[in-house]
């Protein structure tokens, strides 16, 4: 995948093949306001961000809210992430937080 002209089909129940995905032009395109680039991000990495939160929280309904507010934290601070770690560990280092804000000393928090 060489460009996606901010013309990419949405992607939200699949990953997208590894000789898809280029991380590094997506990030930038995104950084550059390309929603379709954000989301083709998104639904590449959300499954593994699910996961995570998945096994630190019991309550399905806390598991979508922190998901989906941890992709609204990704989406504000785009601009900030330079490339490292990986897009996924820092996705999911957002999500880490929000479950600690959150949900210590909750009774669906996993320790």
């Amino acid at each position: 995948m060489t460009d996606i002209n901010c013309a990419t089909q949405s992607h939200s129940d699949t990953q997208a093949a590894p000789e898809e995905y280029n991380e590094q032009l997506l990030i930038g395109q995104a950084q550059g306001g390309c929603q379709e680039a954000m989301i083709y991000l998104f639904a590449y990495n959300e499954f593994k961000v699910k996961k995570f939160i998945q096994r630190k929280i019991s309550n399905v309904n806390t598991v979508e809210h922190i998901l989906q507010e941890s992709l609204l934290q990704a989406y504000q601070d785009i601009r900030e992430f330079h490339g490292r770690p990986k897009f996924s560990t820092w996705i999911i280092g957002i999500a880490l937080n929000i479950v600690r804000n959150h949900c210590t000393g909750s009774p669906d928090y996993k320790s």
